[in-house]
């Protein structure tokens, strides 16, 4: 199978595929994937709830514990940018129930 379209769902996936002089298959990164910050032109797949840009540790560490709580999730998927993005390959990894997207239902 040849790849010719990516999406990224790790940071250290996407640091590693513009190494690898792969970006130009690169379709689609998560709000973390902000290194190099060429990244940062990539179409957004998953994004957060929370602000982290504007929140201590401490309380990103409270609003996580609260909306896991509250049966709500914490990481979003856009699912319109995915299917812009129309990916042959994602790369992703198993991940915990705090580090776990869902569909959103808008």
């Amino acid at each position: 199978m040849t790849v010719k379209r990516i999406v990224s769902f790790l940071p250290s996936a996407t640091e590693l595929l513009y190494q690898l002089g792969k970006q130009d298959i690169l379709f689609g990164v998560t709000h973390e994937c902000k290194y190099p910050k060429e990244a940062l032109s990539k179409l957004r797949i998953i994004d957060t709830v929370i602000n982290s840009e504007e929140l201590t540790s401490k309380e990103i560490d409270n609003l996580t514990c609260k909306l896991l709580d509250e049966g709500k999730d914490i990481f979003v998927l856009d699912e319109q940018n995915l299917k812009r993005a129309n990916p042959d390959l994602i790369i992703s990894q198993e991940t915990c129930g705090v580090c776990s997207i869902y569909k959103s239902s808008e």
